[in-house]
């Protein structure tokens, strides 16, 4: 697969993270590092612009006005965006809907939206740092929700009806709350602490994935980076699972597909890894900005802009090359949207 890389460092929400520099590559089964052309969409056009999201546009920080995950729900695209290490927000949501445009729905009260959840057929927003109180935001119609006391919240999961997890952090330690009424009460699942607190350091659960009816969650320290193995919950205890990550990264926002969990190893907006999770190894399959799952195929938006589709995890192909700048991506009603650094959506015809 990947040569060893080169890295550099960036500050991610108040830790240092270690980026992957541009890698030589050959092609091997799964990965999804390509030379091949990508081709123009069916209507012989490339990619058009949608417009800019309102309030992407009008955060003050370069950070804040990327796009950083996609959502498509109820026939919109919602779009994740904000920068909590400026502690901007908060966050107004205002998805696109094809032939009317951005509407806002809602005013989230957080610092910055960089994750959506579809549970239960409802829409979630967890806050990846409440400006005020909000833990949460839910849709259909919008409310937040501040059950949890949290200092952030950066991914939420379900193993079944009524049952609702978030994970974040709370003071010092890495935690992971637990609903089992659908929400409407929550407790304390679980609680890490930091691998060296004598250093001052604290952890965090920056990822929620569910992998064949099971929770995996693994903690990441500012100072001294990814615990060693994961926590898997199993639907009634807890047991030691192995490194989901990797030796390096966080975690962002896991999708299950074809028995593995796909993610991005930073998040955010970061050029890094995406990998491959199966429940008993980790593996690179390549660079890039962000994983989706729509249907039955798998969508990445690779290093070089490039839009690649699988159906099942081994063999890709190459949808559409993004705009410069693209950093998100999603599927609705026959196009490929892709959401830029600069807060604008596009979108291209297949």
């Amino acid at each position: 697969m990947f040569r060893t890389p080169r890295t550099r460092t960036h500050r991610i929400g108040g830790r240092i993270a270690a980026t992957a520099l541009v890698l030589s590559a050959t092609i091997t089964a799964g990965s999804i590092a390509t030379s091949a052309a990508a081709p123009r969409s069916a209507t012989g056009s490339a990619f058009t612009l949608v417009g800019s999201d309102p309030g992407a546009a009008a955060q003050p920080t370069a950070r804040g006005k990327a796009i950083v995950d996609l959502q498509a729900h109820g026939g919109r695209i919602y779009t994740g965006y904000g920068d909590y290490d400026a502690n901007t927000g908060p966050i107004a949501v205002s998805p696109y809907t094809p032939g009317a445009g951005f509407t806002t729905e809602f005013v989230a009260d957080t610092e910055a939206i960089y994750n959506y959840r579809e549970i239960d057929g409802q829409l979630v927003a967890p806050s990846t740092d409440p400006k005020r109180t909000a833990d949460f935001s839910t849709g259909g119609p919008w409310e937040g929700h501040s059950p949890l006391g949290a200092y952030h919240v950066f991914d939420t999961a379900s193993l079944g009806a009524g049952d609702r997890w978030m994970v974040g952090s709370q003071g010092m330690d890495a935690v992971a709350w637990r609903s089992t009424d659908g929400g409407v009460t929550w407790h304390v699942a679980l609680r890490v602490g930091s691998q060296h607190p004598e250093h001052g350091d604290f952890a965090r659960f920056y990822f929620a994935g569910v992998l064949d009816g099971k929770l995996y969650v693994q903690a990441s320290d500012a100072i001294f980076g990814i615990h060693p193995g994961s926590h898997v919950f199993d639907g009634s205890q807890w047991s030691d699972g192995p490194s989901v990550v990797g030796r390096r990264g966080n975690g962002f926002r896991p999708v299950e597909f074809n028995g593995a969990l796909y993610f991005q190893t930073l998040g955010q907006g970061v050029l890094d890894e995406i990998r491959r999770f199966d429940g008993r190894r980790t593996a690179s399959i390549g660079l890039g900005y962000d994983a989706e799952v729509v249907g039955n195929q798998l969508l990445v938006l690779t290093d070089k802009g490039e839009v690649r589709s699988t159906l099942d995890g081994k063999q890709w192909r190459t949808i559409a090359t993004a705009p410069q700048g693209a950093r998100s991506v999603t599927v609705l009603d026959g196009h490929v949207y892709v959401g830029t650094t600069a807060g604008q959506l596009w979108k291209f015809a297949i």
